[in-house]
């Protein structure tokens, strides 16, 4: 098993254990790290609520889980809407991101060392994102020789399905300890999803459903990731609502009168 052919050990046990074909063995691994991060968040969720979180922490997850958003949302479209998988483009692409969040988790992690476990797990953190490094360079360098690239069509019905998945759970997991925040929140999380509906409804005949088994699950999970992350975005579209709120039926008004006072008075 030549290391150039692998991504990490992930795909090492895949490809020596696992009976699949070569274009689904990227789709596994990534898989498989999509899962490792929802357990641990759906973990740290149930045993720690979001209002227990200090804002440091939130900035933190804030910023891990926009990395990972970045890199679905726009350096793993062409895949998801086209079909075009580049292997080695994008195993490098994935490593980067994998390292970015192992960076982040590291400088907070070295900045707030409180306890034997977060001394571990800083340790740890610190072995992988140095492999992580070693690979991302050794795979830099590979010219030829490597795993073909393929086209799978379809998997956007299947993101979406995600999505909506994702939306909803956060949805629940909140809807009975909202605050002012929370309640803009959600509100903001409502109109996104209404208004991903409409899009996907007036280009629907354009998105495939993916057949192979390797990607379609890949998307669902993509999906999962954006929805439960889109508690974010409605935040923000909450923030922007209620900005236009203040404006369109507070201060417009009182500017209006003000400027025709000015204009007024420079006429007299």
């Amino acid at each position: 098993m030549a290391l150039k052919n692998i991504i990490d050990l992930t795909d090492g046990v895949i490809l020596r254990y696992i009976c699949t074909s070569n274009d689904s063995r990227i789709d596994i691994n990534i898989f498989i790290g999509i899962v490792c991060r929802l357990t641990i968040f759906t973990i740290l969720i149930i045993f720690k609520d979001i209002k227990q979180y200090s804002i440091g922490e939130l900035i933190v997850w804030f910023i891990v889980w926009l990395v990972q958003h970045i890199y679905i949302l726009c350096i793993e479209k062409n895949y998801i809407i086209l079909g075009e998988s580049k292997v080695l483009r994008r195993e490098i692409e994935y490593k980067i991101m994998d390292s970015l969040q192992l960076l982040i988790g590291i400088i907070f992690l070295s900045l707030n060392l409180n306890s034997y476990i977060e001394i571990l797990i800083l340790v740890l953190f610190s072995i992988y994102f140095l492999l992580n490094f070693y690979i991302i360079i050794f795979k830099i360098k590979i010219k030829e020789g490597y795993t073909e690239n393929f086209q799978k069509q379809g998997g956007v019905y299947q993101f979406y399905i995600g999505f909506l998945f994702g939306a909803v759970w956060q949805y629940l997991k909140y809807q009975n300890t909202l605050s002012d925040i929370l309640i803009i929140t959600m509100i903001g999380q409502f109109i996104l999803v209404v208004f991903s509906f409409i899009i996907f409804c007036r280009h629907k005949s354009k998105f495939l459903w993916s057949n192979d088994l390797a990607k379609g699950i890949l998307g669902i999970f993509y999906g999962i990731k954006v929805g439960i992350f889109s508690i974010f975005y409605g935040f923000i579209v909450g923030c922007l609502l209620i900005i236009w709120y203040i404006w369109e039926f507070c201060l417009k008004k009182y500017y209006i009168v003000k400027k025709k006072k000015r204009q007024e008075t420079e006429e007299i």
